[in-house]
């Protein structure tokens, strides 16, 4: 058990985590010098401190990590990314340009197409997913529902496709030459059977993706006075980054203004994350009383 000293200490240092903690190579460490400098402890004593803070960071996967980094050191993250209207096109660039290989683009531009979580990607095979026009349906498990129930969503490709969806699809179609019908798309060859192989799995999907950096984003935070403020900072691509632009583009290029469709597309278990991107329409009450 930790004695008083201790939990104090403890409790300073999570008030300070930009002083306490650094990142490197995408994952977060503690900052152990300035632990013994300000505390004015030897190394010995510091080591239970340590010890504890870095279990904690252990039981964070790769995108938490990273967000937990980037929430606490940099203060424009207490705000969020403003998603511009082309923020798709630098996305689409950076995937292209920084992944190292076909099948990691293609793994990370599925996970734009569809909205889908990390986890849900990794359990779709090659028999989840049908072509019909100028259409992909994409049979998704919403594995962040108790019941687990499927889901079904359409992306648009051809002249349908209004945001690389066709661009996008030409990197996908083509893991999917190289699989049979009842094969995972994605990381084929890593183990996935047991609990501990499945999150190891899902650690290194998300190191993947973090491996993109989207340059000059405007991030919107509050100064200490509540002032809001915009800045331009690179910001490290992760999974709910995707998801947020995604929603955003199908409601700003595809009109999605339907909290039903939002929230069955992205495997929501209401509709109130769908009501943040919902667009108000003045003309909305035309279709009841007329123009």
């Amino acid at each position: 058990m930790l004695d008083s000293i201790t939990i104090d200490i403890i409790n300073k240092i999570m008030k300070k985590k930009d002083r306490y903690f650094y990142i490197k190579n995408d994952m977060v460490f503690v900052n152990k010098d300035n632990i013994i400098n300000d505390f004015l402890v030897d190394e010995n004593d510091t080591e239970s401190i340590y010890s504890m803070l870095e279990k904690e960071l252990e039981k964070k996967d790769v995108e938490n990590r990273i967000r937990y980094y980037l929430k606490y050191t940099d203060k424009c993250i207490k705000g969020k990314p403003y998603i511009k209207k082309k923020m798709i096109d630098d996305v689409y660039k950076s995937i292209k340009q920084q992944l190292d290989n076909d099948h990691d683009k293609a793994f990370a531009f599925f996970l734009y197409m569809t909205g889908s979580r990390v986890s849900e990607t990794l359990q779709v095979t090659k028999g989840d997913i049908e072509k019909e026009n100028n259409f992909i349906l994409v049979t998704l498990k919403t594995l962040k529902n108790r019941k687990q129930t499927r889901r079904t969503i359409k992306i648009p490709i051809g002249n349908k496709s209004k945001c690389f969806e066709d661009e996008m699809w030409i990197y996908v179609s083509k893991e999917l030459d190289k699989i049979d019908e009842n094969d995972f798309i994605f990381f084929k060859s890593q183990k996935r059977k047991t609990k501990k192989e499945k999150e190891n799995l899902r650690k290194y999907a998300y190191k993947v993706i973090s491996k993109v950096i989207i340059t000059n984003v405007n991030i919107d935070f509050k100064d200490e006075n509540g002032n809001k403020i915009t800045e331009k900072k690179d910001l490290v691509l992760f999974n709910h980054f995707l998801r947020h632009l995604r929603a955003n583009d199908l409601v700003r290029h595809y009109k999605m203004n339907d909290i039903l469709a939002l929230q069955q597309f992205f495997g929501w278990t209401d509709g109130k994350p769908a009501q943040v991107y919902i667009r108000q329409d003045p003309d909305i009450f035309d279709q009841y009383f007329g123009e």
